[in-house]
């Protein structure tokens, strides 16, 4: 006989609370006619300067093959600049344009207001409790470096996790994120040429 299930579903209770979490952005969103994963990487790329492919497929949680044609959108849209390295011409820096510059700066407003109702709603000092406990959680599972989530992610370059390891948490403009949370300030790079 099997053994009884005695702890909550814990992956099951995150996935709804994340989606309760993101339905107070998605109206906004929408509005500036952003998707969810548009927004993901321009605020991770906000945050960070510039990042790699590979980078944003770290931080953000979008797989490789869906972030080629989600960045070709973006591109087409006006919103990010696609260089390659000078001293690599295989690597890409992804970065943003004047245009999505104006657009974080002009949502940052609205989405710290967001927040703030949020706050009123479950109380400050929750939100910024569950902020901290789900960095400790990423990080100590990030540390493990193994392959125990059976998905072929190892360590820092797993799902969620921004270059130092850290996972990321939130999606918001200023100094509080829901997907993709505020990134280490941005390590000197290389110069880049804009891509032909």
């Amino acid at each position: 006989m099997s053994p009884a299930l005695t702890r909550p579903n814990l992956p099951m209770m995150l996935l709804v609370a994340r989606d309760r979490l993101i339905a107070r952005f998605r109206p906004l969103l929408h509005e500036h006619g952003l998707t969810e994963q548009q927004w993901r990487i321009l605020r991770a790329v906000h945050d960070a300067g510039s990042l790699e492919p590979r980078e944003i497929v770290a931080s953000c949680g979008i797989s490789s093959p869906s972030l080629a044609g989600v960045l070709a959108r973006m591109e087409a849209l006006g919103l990010i600049d696609r260089r390659r390295f000078d001293h690599d011409q295989r690597r890409l820096a992804i970065a943003l344009t004047a245009r999505s510059l104006r657009l974080v700066k002009a949502l940052a407003p609205r989405i710290e207001a967001i927040y703030r109702q949020m706050e009123s709603d479950t109380g400050a000092a929750i939100v910024a409790r569950l902020i901290a406990d789900l960095e400790a959680m990423t990080a100590a599972l990030a540390d493990r470096g193994d392959d125990s989530r059976g998905d072929g992610s190892r360590g820092a370059g797993g799902r969620g996790a921004d270059r130092s390891g850290r996972a990321r948490t939130g999606d918001a403009g200023g100094r509080r994120a829901i997907i993709v949370a505020p990134s280490p300030a941005p390590t000197s790079r290389p110069p880049v040429r804009r891509s032909r």
